[in-house]
Order: C-alpha cells, then sequence, then structure tokens
C-alpha cells in the first residue's frame, strides 16, 4: 500500500498538484441488530443500479460503514452478517453532493434469507452539518429557461437571489448573492473541476440542459474539501449505462405571432432556432459508458427596435428656429439670431460627420428608428468516457468545445443604423479527467485535472474614427494586431452616442488539479487533500485609444448647436491596455468527522490556502 500511495502521490504531482473532485456524493451508516447493538464485521456491497459497478466495504466494531465519493444515481445497498438475514435496499436516489446516512437493522437469521426494504422512510442526512439545495433533471428540463440557461434555476435555493448579469462583450451570464455574500464569492464547478471566468467571477456556458444531469447550490457551511467562495454550485454531466437511451429537440421563435413595438412602424424581424440531441449507453456492460450531447443556437435579427432622437433637416444646416430655448452664441453671450448659426460657423468636422454616419428621420421629424441586425450561431458539444478498468480503479474523461461567433449592436455601446455591428467571437473549452482508486475497503484517493481556456473578443466592423472626420487624434499607442482598431467615441448630449464598442482580445487559460484522500477507521472519516488552481488573463484592448470627444452644451445651451461649433465640453484618450495577469492559488485542508455516538458527529475542520478570503478552521456538531 506504501508503494501505490507513493505512486499516487507522484503521478499527481506530474500532473502539477492535487485537488479534491468535487460534485461526488457519499452514503454512511451504522449496521445494528434488533436489540439496536453494533455489528461489527458485516459485509456491506453498494452498487450502481444503472451501471451495474459494485463496492464492497465492512462495518467497523461499532459497526459504521462509509463509502466516498459516489456519483449521483441510483444505488442499492446490500448488508449481510454471520448468523443475520441480509438487509437490502433499493432505489436509493444519490444527488450531487448529497451525503445520505442509513441505517440498516439486521434480523436473526439465514444469511440466505433476505429482508428487503421497500417503504422506508425518507432518507435524511445525519452526519453531516452542510446544507444544500439540488436541482435535478427534471426541473432543468420542465421549468421554463430564457435561452435555456440552466443557471437561472440558482435562484430556485433558499437564500439565494439574483443579482442580474455579470460581463462584457459576448461574454455575459446570470449572476447571484447567496446568504448575504457578494456575486463575485460564488464558486462554479463542473464534474468536479473550475467552471469559472476568472476575470469576472462568473461561470462560462454550463452544459445544454439535455446533457447537465444536476446541480447543487450550497451555502458557506459545507466541508473542507470545498474553497473559494461563500457559495458553490457543482452542477454534474450525464453519464452513459447499460442501456441506450437518447434525446433530440428543437425550439423555435420567430416574428410570425409578435406585434408591433410602440416606437417602430414594423414588426422586427427576430428568428431563434436552438436544435439538438443526446445519446448514451454501454461501449462494454458493466465497464465502459459513454455519453454525447450537440446543441445549436441560431439567432437572426433582435425582438425589439432601437430608436434615437437625431437631428432634424434644418438643425443638420444650423437651423434651431423650431426650438422653444435660445441658442446662445459662446463668443457673444447673447443668443443667434433667429436662433440659426451662420453657416461659416459651422465646423468641417461635424458637416464630415453629417453627411457621411447621420441617418435621417424616419419616424417623426426627430427620430431614426432601425431593427438591430444581430446574429448568433452557437456550437456545443460534449463527449464524456467512463470507465471502471477494475473494482479498485475508476476513470471519467469529458470534454467540453462551445463555439459562439456572433455579431451585435449591443456589444458594447450604441450604433447610428443596422450596420453598426460588433464581431463578438467567443470560444470556450473544458476538459476534465478523473480518476478513482481503491486501496481498501476504508483507503480510497480521488484525483481529479480540469482545463478550461476562455477566448473571446470585440471587433469593430464599422471604420469610424474621430480621426478620420477631421480631428487631430493621434493613435500611436493603439494595438493593430488580431484585428483591434483604435477605439473613438462621439457623444453629444440630448440626442446620441456613437460608440462601436472598445475593440479587445482576450485568452484566459486555467487549469485546476485536486487530490483527495478518504480513510474510514473506527469512528474517523478523514478527508485530506491539496487544491491548486492556477489562471492567466490575456488582454489586449484598445479602450478610447482613438479618442472619446462630448458635446453635453454647456456653451450654446444644446449639444448639437456645441458640436456644430466645435465647442466640446470633454476630450478624453487612454493608451491601449496590456493586462498579463498570473495567479496561483494552493490550498491545503483535513477534515475529520468523528462518531461520537450515533446520533452525535463532531466535525473538525483545518484549512491552509494561498487565497487570503478563505482561511477556515473549527469544529461543527450536526
Amino acid at each position: 500500500m506504501r508503494q501505490s500511495l507513493i505512486l499516487t502521490a507522484v503521478a499527481v504531482f506530474l500532473l502539477g498538484g492535487t485537488l479534491r473532485a468535487q460534485g461526488t456524493a457519499s452514503i454512511d451508516g451504522a449496521v445494528v441488530d434488533p436489540s439496536d447493538a453494533a455489528v461489527p464485521a458485516a459485509s456491506v456491497t453498494l452498487t450502481n443500479a444503472d451501471t451495474g459497478v459494485a463496492r464492497t466495504t465492512v462495518s467497523s466494531a461499532e459497526g459504521y460503514f462509509t463509502f466516498t465519493d459516489l456519483r449521483p444515481g441510483k444505488y442499492i445497498v446490500r448488508v449481510s452478517g454471520s448468523g443475520f438475514k441480509t438487509w437490502e435496499q433499493k432505489d436509493i436516489i444519490l444527488n450531487v453532493d448529497q451525503h445520505v446516512t442509513l441505517r440498516p437493522v439486521l434480523q436473526i437469521g439465514e444469511v440466505s434469507q433476505s429482508v428487503e426494504v421497500t417503504a422506508a422512510a425518507p432518507i435524511v442526512t445525519t452526519s453531516q452539518s452542510s446544507l444544500s439545495t439540488v436541482v435535478g433533471s427534471t426541473q432543468i428540463e420542465e421549468l421554463p429557461l430564457n435561452g435555456r440557461n440552466a443557471l437561472q434555476l440558482v435562484s430556485l435555493a433558499p437564500g439565494v437571489v439574483s443579482t442580474g448579469t455579470t460581463g462584457q462583450f459576448g461574454v455575459v451570464q446570470p449572476s447571484f448573492a447567496s446568504s448575504g455574500g457578494r456575486d463575485i464569492d460564488v464558486n462554479y464547478l463542473l464534474d468536479g473541476g473550475s467552471n469559472a471566468n476568472p476575470f469576472y467571477a462568473q461561470p462560462i456556458d454550463f452544459p445544454s440542459p439535455d446533457a447537465l444531469q444536476e446541480f447543487a447550490v450550497a451555502p458557506r457551511n459545507y466541508s473542507s474539501q470545498f474553497g473559494r467562495g461563500s457559495t458553490t454550485v457543482s452542477a454534474v454531466t450525464r453519464s452513459g449505462t447499460n442501456e441506450i437511451h437518447g434525446s433530440a429537440f428543437e425550439f423555435l421563435r420567430n416574428n410570425d405571432l409578435d406585434s408591433r413595438p410602440f416606437f417602430s412602424s414594423t414588426v422586427p424581424d427576430y428568428k431563434r432556432n436552438q436544435f439538438g440531441g443526446t445519446v448514451g449507453g454501454p461501449i462494454r456492460k458493466n465497464k465502459l459508458f459513454f455519453f454525447a450531447s450537440y446543441e445549436g443556437t441560431q439567432v437572426r435579427g433582435a425582438p425589439g427596435a432601437a430608436a434615437y432622437t437625431t437631428l432634424t433637416g434644418p438643425e443638420r444646416t444650423g437651423d434651431f428656429s423650431a426650438l422653444g430655448t435660445p441658442i446662445i452664441d459662446p463668443t457673444t453671450g447673447l443668443p443667434f439670431q433667429g436662433n440659426i448659426i451662420p453657416p461659416g460657423r459651422i465646423e468641417s468636422q461635424a458637416t464630415n460627420f453629417i453627411t457621411t454616419w447621420l441617418p435621417t428621420p424616419n419616424l417623426g421629424p426627430s427620430t431614426y428608428n432601425f431593427t438591430p441586425s444581430n446574429s448568433l450561431k452557437q456550437n456545443q458539444v460534449i463527449g464524456k468516457v467512463d470507465y471502471t478498468i477494475s473494482q479498485k480503479d475508476r476513470l471519467g474523461v469529458r470534454y467540453l468545445f462551445d463555439n459562439i461567433p456572433q455579431l451585435s449592436i449591443l456589444g458594447d455601446g450604441s450604433g447610428l443604423d443596422a450596420s453598426w455591428t460588433a464581431s463578438l467571437p467567443t470560444r470556450y473549452q473544458s476538459a476534465n479527467v478523473d480518476y478513482v482508486h481503491t486501496f481498501s475497503p476504508t483507503l480510497l484517493n480521488d484525483a481529479n485535472f480540469s482545463y478550461i481556456r476562455s477566448a473571446y473578443a470585440d471587433l469593430n466592423l464599422v471604420n469610424f474614427s474621430l480621426g478620420a472626420l477631421g480631428y487631430p487624434v493621434n493613435y500611436g499607442d493603439a494595438f493593430s494586431s488580431f484585428g483591434l482598431t483604435p477605439d473613438s467615441d462621439l457623444n453629444i448630449g440630448g440626442y446620441f452616442g456613437v460608440y462601436p464598442g472598445a475593440p479587445t482580445r482576450d485568452i484566459m487559460p486555467t487549469w485546476y488539479v485536486a487530490d483527495n484522500v478518504s480513510w474510514v477507521h473506527g469512528i474517523h472519516s478523514i478527508n485530506a487533500g491539496m487544491q491548486l488552481y492556477r489562471n492567466r488573463i490575456n488582454e489586449l484592448q484598445n479602450f478610447f485609444t482613438g479618442g472619446a470627444l462630448s458635446f453635453s452644451g454647456q456653451f450654446t445651451g444644446n449639444g448639437a448647436a456645441d458640436f456644430l461649433l466645435g465647442d466640446a465640453s470633454s476630450y478624453e484618450q487612454i493608451e491601449a491596455l496590456t493586462s498579463r495577469l498570473h495567479e496561483t492559488l494552493p490550498s491545503l485542508y483535513v477534515q475529520d468527522d468523528i462518531k461520537v455516538t450515533r446520533r452525535v458527529t463532531v466535525t473538525a475542520i483545518q484549512t491552509l490556502t494561498g487565497d487570503p478570503r478563505e482561511p477556515r478552521g473549527g469544529a461543527e456538531v450536526p
């Protein structure tokens, strides 16, 4: 066993560190006879009803037994002892991160006789102080989800409130706060590995609802194996079983039944299609299983219309006579005669902008209305393999690829018509490997490795710049690589703002490696391990490198008149941003669940972490 432990430690070291595989569950209990006396050395066998994979342990001198690092699913527990009838309970549903406590009562008799428990009391957890809310596959599949994003269901958990959305560019997700914590304190896990964007402290895309088995939301009082945040959202993808199962779906939305928006002359053209399917089953029964999922999402147009106040025909030439307020001449402090700016006073840059970029009103005398030409073509693919190598070794591998090319006028600002779009390419790749080795019925090791690569950008597709209008702007500090252009902004108070978006490119590779040793010894159930989390954030951004020019109306009393005269209220220019952030967070932990009696369990915890927000230690009595 010593050699096996050394080899396991070396293997984890070569992976880059160690960390606990979260997202698993456990079953424990005490075997007793009809007089409530402990039954030692009883054989306890746990079988996954869907895959046929079985594990066996023996009860301790006090009758205790524990199965750790279990995958969610349906289980059968069978207990036998010399001089007792065999006890069996079926259909034990184990959810993600759930800890189930059983109390088998063995009746006197022959081992060949059996007692099957078919109407047991509801299963409760009495050996853990942690609380969690499980969102199961039925809720995920049947509750209405806008855009089929299962993350919206996190708010079903008690104490969790939605805080809107977080992120920017094409990377936007729902955000939540729990138990008085902040939204950035929620830790997101998928199949035991990290599933978070380190820059925004938000989740990356979760699997399609048809590929997601369930997830649990746990508040602060969870065990030491969980770190980084006040709340953990731990999700698990589906796995194959001994039977082939599959699904297919399509969701369609179009504008046939849509009404015309109040500020639009037509019904906007909007179409959304989501389609795909799943399939899973055995490659080799009771040994090797597969699961695959595909979801495609296509969006064309937008469900609403965009409108803004533009310049009327006379105002474009300096005629503000239709306004009821005077236009002040900044050089004299008196109103312009007739509220008309002389043509010779109008700056050439303003004329260039009006003739080249500014649409004429199409809804009333001063309003321009249009339908954004947004588009999205997302393809998400998931592949998963679970392999029971032997009774002592289990391996799971999952890969997720999510490619989301999209065009949006809503990327980071506003545009003047439907041609003002920004390209927001987004791509996620996530790989997870989980290996469990059983040294003995009471000693088990679980190693987990996950890697995430997030890449996204904001690329302007409109060649708008203050320099092209004639303003003396120096672009010397702007990046020209990766399709990044100088970023110009023009704002006319009371009318409109012109901002095609901040040209940005982000690449964020993150890896998360883990190992946990579970040891059951007498009244002690010990978990010890180490976490190592490392991320990099590589960003190039041209935010305001092309200048940001504002006309508020402080000189003439009207923003458009200030613009025509060239009297700006503010100008801002920022040099290009280069961000290359690196972070490594190692953590050590040990936890001992001590069964003082069958009704009292004391939990002792000690953690040492590289994250200054997360030192924890102490004891709990569930």
